[in-house]
């Protein structure tokens, strides 16, 4: 029933508020920001986590990478089969530290994570891991529902309505959990 209603909601905001002169415009700052990951690119490392390659500024040891195919592959079939819907084809993940994330991020929104073109990018803390993970979950659901919802409709639905939906299942993740001591557990 509840995905029955997410795909109501989408279908209703692509019908009734998208504009027929829907253009995109992209400023210097956004395009010198593009040019960085495309260098980036070139020095990163990579693994598979269907339905994603995840890319990382470091070489993650064998163990990290098995948790984090885990956290991707168990929100990417939640968040799917709360919309019923699973985009195909392989995505982008990108995982980096500080100034590498930074130097593609917009620095007027401060943020830990954000989804274009079917890539998300992550501010990750390799050093942080425990820590890290915790975080890696809530902010990956959130945008992998960003990239869910364009794969949907095509990038056509309000930004108020992506945001609601990604925050909603954002704090899916939270209220399956109990906080006990600060840390997240799993009933």
């Amino acid at each position: 029933m509840r995905k029955y209603f997410v795909f109501l909601l989408i279908l209703a905001a692509f019908f009734f508020f998208t504009s027929p002169g829907f253009a995109l415009k992209v400023s210097q700052q956004t395009f010198q920001r593009r040019l960085k990951e495309e260098k980036l690119q070139t020095k990163l490392v990579s693994f598979e986590a269907r339905p994603f390659e995840v890319f990382t500024d470091q070489n993650l040891p064998d163990s990290m990478k098995l948790r984090i195919k885990k956290i991707i592959e168990g929100a990417a079939k939640s968040v799917g089969a709360h919309f019923g819907y699973y985009p195909s084809g392989t995505a982008q993940l990108k995982l980096l530290q500080g100034s590498a994330y930074d130097s593609i991020d917009d620095p007027d929104l401060a943020t830990s994570g954000f989804y274009q073109n079917k890539k998300i990018r992550m501010l990750f803390d390799y050093k942080q891991a425990k820590q890290s993970l915790t975080e890696f979950e809530v902010v990956f659901r959130h945008e992998y529902t960003h990239l869910i919802i364009a794969s949907i409709d095509g990038g056509k639905t309000p930004r108020w309505l992506h945001e609601g939906l990604a925050v909603y299942e954002e704090r899916g993740l939270r209220a399956e959990s109990t906080v006990r001591g600060g840390h997240f557990i799993r009933p």
